[in-house]
C-alpha cells in the first residue's frame, strides 16, 4: 500500500543557508544594479563619448562590489603562502572563478618578488606558446638551436636546459585559455602540449588563471595528469578591464584597422600599467624619436639608442618589447624593399601619455 504524505510548507523548518558560501547572489544585488542597470544608457553614452568613458565605468563598477566580496578578495591574498607551499611539493595551480584574476595574480607576483618568476598575459590574442618560449629564452640567456616550427621539441629542450640550471622558476600565466593557446581538437593541442613539456620539468612551477566555462575541454585526462593542477576557486567579481582592452572589441572601436587615433588617456593609462619598465622606457624613446623626426624610425637606429641606454643587450630582446607594443596597437612596423624595418607610432600626438 502506497501512502502519500502532505507536508505543510509553513510548518517545515526553512532550509539553513550554507554559512561557508563565499559569494551569495543576494549580496551582489547592488553590484549587479550598477553593472546592468540602465545598460542601454551606458552603451549609448559609450558610443558618443568613446572608450575612455567605458574605462571609467569599469573602474567605478569595482568600487561597488559588496563588502563581503572585497573581504573575500583580501582573504585570497592571505593564502599566497599556501600557494607557494603547494608549488614546493609539486603541484601547479589553476585559478578559476567569476571575475578578472589579473589583479590577484599580480598580487601573487609581488608576494614572490624574491623568487624567479615570469609573467605572461595570454589574454592578448597575439600571445602564443612561441611568445612564452622566447620570453624564457631571453630571460635566462638560453639558445636552444631548434627551428621554431617544432614548438613541442623546442619546449622540451628549453625545459631540459632550465633543469640543468637547477633554479626554480614560477611561470604565471594570465588566462591559460587565451586565444593563442587554444585548439579545436585535443589531438591538435600543440600549444598545450608544448606547455606540458615545461610542466614536466620539476624546476618549473605554473600558476595560471582560466575564465572560459569550457576550458577543461582543452585537456585530456593524460594532459591533466602531467599538469598536476590544484584548482583554486577565486571569484573576485572584478571587471575584465585589461582583457577587454586586449580583445580588439569593435563595439569599443578597438579593432586594429582603425586604432591609430582611438587611444585615449584612459586607455593608455590601462596599457601603461600592463607594460614592463623596459617596455615603457623603449616606448617613450620611440615616441620622442618619431615626433622629433616626424618620420618612421629605422629599427637599427632604435636598437643602437636602446643599447646605449642599457635597455636591451641584443636585437632579439628589442623585438620582444616591440611585439608587446604591437599587441597593444601602440606602434606599427613596415618592412621596406631593402629589408629594413621602420617603426611608426599609432598614438595621436595630442593625447596626454
Amino acid at each position: 500500500m502506497v501512502t502519500s504524505r502532505v507536508v505543510d510548507a509553513e510548518s517545515e523548518e526553512p532550509t539553513r543557508k550554507d554559512e561557508h558560501i563565499a559569494c551569495e547572489l543576494e549580496k551582489l544585488r547592488e553590484w549587479f544594479k550598477v553593472c546592468s542597470g540602465c545598460w542601454m544608457t551606458w552603451i549609448n553614452y559609450i558610443f558618443i563619448t568613446g572608450f575612455s568613458s567605458y574605462c571609467r565605468y569599469l573602474k567605478v563598477a569595482d568600487h561597488f562590489l559588496p563588502k563581503e566580496v572585497k573581504q573575500q578578495n583580501e582573504d585570497l591574498t592571505k593564502s599566497f603562502g599556501e600557494w607557494l607551499q603547494y608549488l614546493t611539493v609539486g603541484f601547479n595551480l589553476l585559478v578559476y572563478g567569476i571575475g578578472s584574476k589579473k589583479g590577484l595574480l599580480d598580487g601573487f607576483c609581488k608576494f614572490i618578488s624574491g623568487y624567479t618568476y615570469v609573467t605572461v598575459d595570454a589574454y592578448h590574442p597575439a600571445v602564443s606558446m612561441r611568445t612564452i618560449l622566447q620570453k624564457l629564452e631571453s630571460g635566462f640567456s638560453i639558445r636552444c638551436g631548434v627551428k621554431e616550427r617544432n614548438i613541442v621539441l623546442w619546449a622540451a629542450i628549453l625545459a631540459n636546459e632550465l633543469g640543468k640550471k637547477s633554479e626554480d622558476v614560477i611561470l604565471v600565466i594570465n588566462n591559460i585559455d587565451g586565444v593563442g593557446l587554444r585548439h579545436l581538437f585535443v589531438r591538435e593541442a600543440v600549444q598545450q602540449q608544448a606547455l606540458i613539456e615545461l610542466a614536466k620539468c620539476k624546476y618549473i612551477h605554473i600558476v595560471a588563471s582560466m575564465d572560459h566555462f569550457n576550458t577543461p575541454s582543452l585537456w585530456s585526462w593524460e594532459m591533466l595528469g602531467f599538469y598536476n593542477f590544484l584548482w583554486v576557486k577565486a571569484s573576485t567579481m572584478c571587471c575584465y578591464q585589461l582583457e577587454i582592452l586586449a580583445g580588439e572589441s569593435k563595439l569599443l572601436k578597438l579593432d586594429s584597422s582603425n586604432s591609430a587615433y582611438d587611444h585615449t588617456s584612459a586607455s593608455l593609462e590601462v596599457i601603461w600599467q600592463a607594460l614592463t619598465l623596459n617596455s615603457r622606457m623603449i616606448f617613450v624613446k620611440i615616441i620622442k624619436m618619431f615626433f622629433n623626426y616626424n618620420k618612421p624610425i629605422e629599427f637599427s637606429i632604435l636598437y643602437d639608442r636602446a643599447k646605449d641606454d642599457f635597455l636591451v643587450n641584443n636585437d632579439v630582446v628589442l623585438q620582444q618589447h616591440l611585439i608587446e607594443l604591437l599587441d597593444h596597437k601602440l606602434i606599427s612596423k613596415e618592412q621596406q624593399l631593402n629589408g629594413s624595418e621602420y617603426i611608426s607610432v599609432l598614438v595621436d600626438k595630442n593625447v596626454n601619455i
